[in-house]
């Protein structure tokens, strides 16, 4: 029977005799600063968690899971029965996993980085099915702009790929502006209905922009399209490079599109009106899923109605700890309230407690010991030094 935030509230209880813990002054906040704490210590592998990680070619930024604690990654592996005794992953640091990624021979390269607190889970790997670019759009021939898009350039100092990109302005009151294409004939079979339409766009503005789409099909009368109104790793960013998923299995189709002679593609953006200069395109490409499972330690301990969670929402919610674990954590929490209470790590009580998770002279803590008996899985970011 899984142990509930009463049942431990009783146990800190008797193991501090005497403290009244109702006079204990955010007692919730000590204890889930008593899971952070043992988690850290003790990569506990009752609080692993699996969740979904569709990849594809061509993309690298993907959202980090939500309740990862910190970058404790586990593995990254295919939804299948089928795993290559090569398929390792390799945690890099961010430079090196960024002058590499074209270079994966097998398996999985990753790296963390954060922008404005939201986790990104950068992944590179062989295991998609190559991507077909439709346009690197780093010249403008070919290409017309219609609508209020105007003034379409070609810009060499501000690009996706490699040497330029495009660039027009939309014009003041319009609400639609577009650049097409009569692109090279592909065969879209397998991706009808289920590939991705990847586009790369940086934006003059995150407010003006409701919405950016693409039309894809055999001619201008017959087209699949779809749109979104945000980004593949969320709401629109001024003066960044946003990645633009377009789903195809969502998407409209106009007339009979001749799914084995592919020609044509317009991308367009739907604004609310401000005169907008310098819209940025960059590639267009169309991925297929490769469904994956990221595990990692996540920090949701708590469980209440069959959903894990970081906070404690009443006494009742179960703590997900197996009897080692919550051994640990009756001890951090002792010692947790003894210091908010201004208690000392060295004398009485918090001696005793600290010593007894950590260790003293010949004797092992219980961390330790835990540690000894379920050593840690997490994926360690490894790298060079030198220059290689």
């Amino acid at each position: 029977m899984s142990q509930t935030v009463g049942n431990l509230k009783d146990s800190v209880a008797g193991l501090l005799s005497g403290t009244d813990l109702d006079n204990v002054t955010n007692l919730e906040g000590a204890i889930t600063r008593a899971v952070r704490t043992v988690i850290q210590q003790a990569d506990v592998p009752d609080v692993m968690e699996t969740q979904l990680l569709t990849l594809y070619d061509r993309v690298y930024n993907y959202p980090a899971p939500s309740n990862i604690f910190g970058g404790a990654l586990v593995d990254i592996r295919p939804q299948t029965a089928v795993r290559d005794f090569t398929d390792y992953v390799y945690k890099k640091y961010i430079t090196e996993f960024d002058r590499k990624k074209h270079m994966l021979p097998n398996g999985y390269s990753v790296a963390f980085e954060y922008s404005k607190g939201t986790g990104i889970m950068r992944v590179a790997s062989p295991k998609p099915t190559p991507a077909i670019v439709l346009d690197q759009c780093t010249d403008t021939t070919g290409w017309v702009a219609g609508g209020d898009a105007t003034v379409l350039a070609q810009d060499k100092t501000v690009y996706y790929d490699d040497p330029a990109s495009l660039r027009f302005n939309l014009a003041a009151s319009g609400s639609n502006g577009y650049i097409e294409k009569t692109i090279t004939t592909q065969d879209l079979t397998e991706y009808e209905g289920v590939g991705i339409v990847f586009v790369a766009c940086r934006l003059p503005s995150a407010t003006a922009i409701t919405s950016i789409g693409v039309r894809l099909g055999s001619s201008s009368a017959n087209y699949f399209n779809v749109s979104d109104t945000e980004g593949f790793l969320g709401a629109w960013k001024t003066g960044e490079w946003t990645i633009v998923a377009l789903d195809l299995s969502i998407a409209s189709e106009t007339g009979t599109v001749d799914i084995d002679n592919v020609d044509y593609v317009r991308v367009y953006v739907n604004y609310d009106g401000t005169a907008l200069t310098n819209f940025y395109v960059g590639s267009v490409w169309v991925s297929l899923p490769s469904p994956h499972e990221v595990v990692y330690y996540s920090s949701a301990v708590f469980l209440s109605d069959g959903t894990l969670s970081k906070t404690i929402t009443n006494d009742n919610d179960e703590i997900v700890f197996n009897d080692a674990a919550y051994t640990l954590l009756e001890h951090e929490t002792a010692l947790q309230v003894l210091l908010q209470n201004g208690g000392s790590i060295t004398e009485g009580l918090g001696q005793t407690y600290n010593s007894k998770l950590h260790g003293s002279g010949n004797d092992l803590g219980l961390y330790s010991l835990y540690r000894a008996d379920n050593p840690s899985q997490e994926v360690r970011t490894v790298g060079n030094w030198y220059l290689d």
